[in-house]
C-alpha cells in the first residue's frame, strides 16, 4: 500500500509540476480573454508536443499499473481528471496563439491530436470505474485503442503540414 501511495503523489507531483512549467512559460491569464502573443509558433507547438508527451507517457503508466492492481482505480481516475485538464488548457494555448496561416494546418491537426487523447483519458476513467465496480473492461480496450491511434495521426499530420 505504501508504494500505492508514492506512486500516486509522485504522479501527482509531475503532473503538477508540468501544469506549472506551462503555466510559468506562458502566463496566460484565463479569465481576462488574452490571447498568447508570440513569433516562435514552431516552439510553442513544440511545447506542447512535450508536455503531450510527458503527460501520455504518465498516464500509461498508471493506467497499466491500475490494470495490474498496483494501483486503486481511485486513485487512476484522480490522476485522469487531472490529465484531462492539462490537456484541455493545452488544448486552450493552441487555440488562444492564434496561428499565421502557414502554421494554422499543424495547430488545427495538432489540437484535434489532444482531443483524441482527452476522449481516450475519458474512455480509460469509464474502465477504473467499470474496475471499482467489478464490470466486465474487455470490452472497452478497442475504443482506448482507437482513440490512441486517432491521436497519433493527428499528431503525424500536424507535423506534416508544419511549414
Amino acid at each position: 500500500m505504501a508504494s500505492s501511495k508514492r506512486g500516486k503523489v509522485l504522479t501527482i507531483a509531475i503532473l503538477a509540476a508540468i501544469t506549472v512549467a506551462s503555466f510559468v512559460v506562458w502566463l496566460v491569464p484565463q479569465d481576462l480573454g488574452m490571447t498568447i502573443i508570440t513569433d516562435d509558433y514552431g516552439g510553442l507547438l513544440d511545447s506542447a508536443i512535450s508536455i503531450h508527451g510527458t503527460l501520455q507517457d504518465s498516464l500509461t503508466a498508471q493506467y497499466q499499473n491500475m490494470l495490474a492492481g498496483s494501483v486503486m482505480p481511485a486513485e487512476y481516475a484522480e490522476v485522469a481528471q487531472i490529465t484531462s485538464a492539462q490537456v484541455t488548457e493545452q488544448i486552450r494555448i493552441l487555440v488562444t496563439a492564434s496561428p499565421p496561416q502557414e502554421w494554422a494546418a499543424s495547430y488545427e491537426q495538432y489540437i484535434e491530436s489532444l482531443r483524441a487523447f482527452n476522449s481516450m483519458i475519458r474512455e480509460t476513467a469509464v474502465v477504473a470505474e467499470a474496475i471499482s465496480s467489478g464490470g466486465d473492461v474487455s470490452h472497452m480496450e478497442p475504443r482506448i485503442a482507437e482513440l490512441r491511434g486517432l491521436s497519433a495521426e493527428h499528431a503525424e499530420l500536424s507535423d506534416a503540414a508544419r511549414p
